[in-house]
């Protein structure tokens, strides 16, 4: 029996001379070394006084200044002042006159804001527009089946306060054809195959909220096509206070010269109605209302 002396034990089972290399050259670095970046940050709306942000919203849309509104507290009592929802109001009715505003606005507890949201107008910060769909069977074509299409459409209705209204009638998709909708539109070389949008005029009635719009019809690239004349009767409904935002078709005819049939009644049964979308969310609000389509940017 061989006897081992505590030491000996002690140096053989321990002593280990490159363990200590672990501690000094092998170890991992776990924790990630972190370098803070200056970050420059842009002027905000607190560096502005309150009198360029009066001019600013001055020269805001109804809806833009509302959106400005939920900004913060400071902007909030900044958007509500009287000087913009006058403006607002003279730009709505600007054939009513100033001293005629002036009554009216008193019977709105003289809030220029309130007389904006509760009187009934029509919205010229957007475009109201309708989608129709119809089935057309396709030929056979020696097949054993007859192919079926579904054919979509939208119509687009502008106004301007001067009682001006722009209408077309397009297969493109909103977001394409809404760029035809203004005044004096000539075509490109690209556009030269699309339809030409239509001027024509409107009247409102605020007691009734009835809307009568009259427009000639005519596409310079159909020269055979006989002239006419459209007339639409609508109702103006707001789907909130204040929004305005919806059309419904009451009744719907064309009126055609030099022709044994003067008088067509359309008998559409799909024309419900005319949804607002505005300039500032339009692509948004198109893939909202039209969720089925595409309206990616192409």
């Amino acid at each position: 029996m061989v006897d081992y002396e505590p030491s000996v034990v002690k140096f053989h089972l321990y002593d280990r001379p490159w363990l200590s290399l672990y501690n000094r050259n092998l170890t991992l670095d776990t924790k990630e070394t972190r370098h803070d970046t200056p970050v420059s940050n842009g002027p905000t709306g607190d560096c502005l006084s309150d009198d360029i942000i009066f001019q600013i919203f001055s020269r805001l849309s109804p809806s833009d200044l509302a959106a400005c509104s939920r900004v913060c507290r400071r902007w909030n009592s900044l958007s509500f002042d009287p000087a913009h929802w006058k403006r607002i109001c003279l730009e709505t009715w600007p054939s009513g006159g100033y001293l005629e505003m002036l009554k009216s606005v008193m019977s709105y507890g003289g809030s220029w804001r309130r007389m904006f949201l509760e009187r009934p107008h029509l919205r010229f910060d957007g475009v109201y527009i309708s989608r129709h769909q119809y089935i057309r069977m396709g030929l056979t074509e020696g097949k054993y089946k007859q192919p079926v299409f579904l054919v979509t459409y939208f119509r687009f209705l502008r106004f301007y306060p001067d009682g001006v209204c722009i209408l077309l009638t397009s297969a493109d998709k909103p977001t394409l054809a809404v760029k035809r909708l203004r005044r004096n539109w000539s075509p490109s070389a690209s556009e030269r195959d699309k339809a030409t949008p239509c001027t024509g005029s409107y009247e409102f009635n605020e007691t009734t909220k009835q809307v009568t719009v009259i427009s000639s019809v005519k596409q310079p690239k159909y020269p055979d096509m006989r002239d006419a004349t459209v007339v639409y009767s609508m109702e103006l409904v707001s789907t909130c206070r204040g929004a305005n935002d919806r059309l419904y078709v009451q009744s719907h005819f064309s009126i055609y010269e030099n022709s044994d049939c003067p008088v067509f009644h359309s008998k559409d049964k799909q024309t419900k109605y005319y949804n607002f979308i505005p300039f500032r969310c339009f692509q948004e609000r198109c893939s909202r209302l039209f969720p089925e389509e595409d309206f990616k940017t192409e």
